[in-house]
């Protein structure tokens, strides 16, 4: 039996996991959003050695806070972190596109976050999946690869046969079957209520957005992740299921065994 935690997790996680490196819409109060991105967020490395826009804008600013401590006040707090406003100033966007009807993209010229405009949330669902393929495509890749315990036949066996050991740990923790994971997402529709099939409908959106970005470049090798490229691999289209695997993945890693989040919490 599936736990009612792990379908109440699924989608809450796929959409923590989703916006880690989109903009944050923001109701229009007096006090500014500010936000600071990991390092590597912004586009894929589609050119050897040539860092893509954004994948480093922030280093700069956030590497100087320690140093800015003692003087450290509201207004100043604007030289370390990015706005997370949604709006794009005119003069700031970088490019926009619009993958589908009632779906604007638009990116920002300082950072490269994508902003994500969509005339419904479906739309917005669909754009969320769409950069996120255009933004982490080979980092996607390699953690699926990691979900399904399936790392040592994308990556190799690894140094010290790392990668067999982290596969059989997963299987050990994760061992459903793709039937099983069709059937978690099933079940979202018909035993969750409207909320069950609002998460359905979403994740089935973001799927749509990620393959649709595929499909984009399929004729295109210069848009593909140098990490491919150097592997001789095409990427493989996502289904419903891949973002089951993500849930259940996270479900462990970060509940029963996973790195003391309880403990950062408190």
């Amino acid at each position: 039996m599936i736990r009612s935690e792990f379908i109440k997790f699924t989608f809450l996680i796929c959409i923590l996991s989703s916006f880690l490196s989109l903009s944050v819409a923001v109701a229009q109060h007096d006090i500014e959003v500010l936000s600071v991105l990991a390092p590597g967020s912004g586009s894929n490395y589609v050119v050897q050695e040539k860092s893509p826009a954004g994948i480093d804008s922030q280093i700069g600013m956030y590497d100087s806070l320690p140093k800015n401590l003692s003087t450290l006040d509201e207004s100043t707090l604007i030289d370390f972190f990015k706005p997370a406003m949604f709006d794009v100033d005119p003069e700031d966007i970088a490019s926009e596109i619009s993958p589908r009807s009632g779906l604007r993209i638009v990116r920002d010229k300082t950072h490269n976050v994508p902003h994500i405009i969509g005339d419904t949330r479906a739309a917005a669902m669909f754009g969320v999946g769409y950069v996120r393929a255009e933004d982490r495509l080979w980092q996607m890749e390699s953690f699926r690869a990691q979900w399904r315990a399936e790392s040592t036949a994308l990556l190799g066996r690894g140094e010290n046969d790392a990668n067999v050991e982290i596969d059989a740990s997963t299987f050990r923790l994760i061992d459903y079957s793709e039937g099983e994971y069709q059937k978690m997402f099933d079940n979202l529709r018909v035993a969750y209520g409207s909320w069950g099939i609002q998460a359905a409908s979403d994740i089935v959106e973001y799927v749509g957005g990620f393959n649709a970005y595929l499909a984009s470049i399929e004729n295109d090798s210069s848009l593909l992740p140098v990490e491919y490229v150097n592997r001789d691999l095409k990427p493989k289209l996502w289904s419903v299921t891949d973002v089951m695997a993500m849930a259940a993945y996270s479900h462990v890693s970060w509940g029963s065994t996973g790195p003391g989040e309880e403990a950062n919490a408190q």
